[in-house]
């Protein structure tokens, strides 16, 4: 969004700021394209195409493994993260499987 000041005649551009959340609430919503990369997808593109920075990210504690990954290659090496635990969600999807079968192959 640009503003134009009263004495000058250049456009001041000023810096919209944006926190992106993600989350998956149903097995059939993982599973039908619209998870959480699709989810990541969509937020960056649309933070892109507003010209927005985004720089939050609400996502759940299973996205959290290749983060550093993903973040160290956007910021040239810089970009670092702060992980806090906020509320307990049901793991639904491909996520809740993997879980149920590391459990079912400790039992055997």
């Amino acid at each position: 969004m640009a503003r134009h000041s009263r004495n000058s005649t250049s456009a001041v551009h000023e810096v919209i700021r944006a926190v992106g959340y993600r989350r998956v609430s149903t097995t059939e919503q993982a599973d039908s394209g619209a998870g959480l990369a699709a989810q990541k997808t969509i937020i960056e593109a649309e933070a892109a195409r507003r010209g927005w920075d985004l720089v939050e990210v609400h996502l759940p504690e299973s996205e959290i493994q290749n983060l550093i990954v993903e973040l160290r290659s956007a910021t040239a090496g810089v970009g670092t993260f702060h992980a806090k635990f906020d509320h307990l969600a049901e793991l639904t999807g491909k996520a809740a499987d993997q879980v149920l079968a590391g459990r079912g192959a400790k039992a055997a």
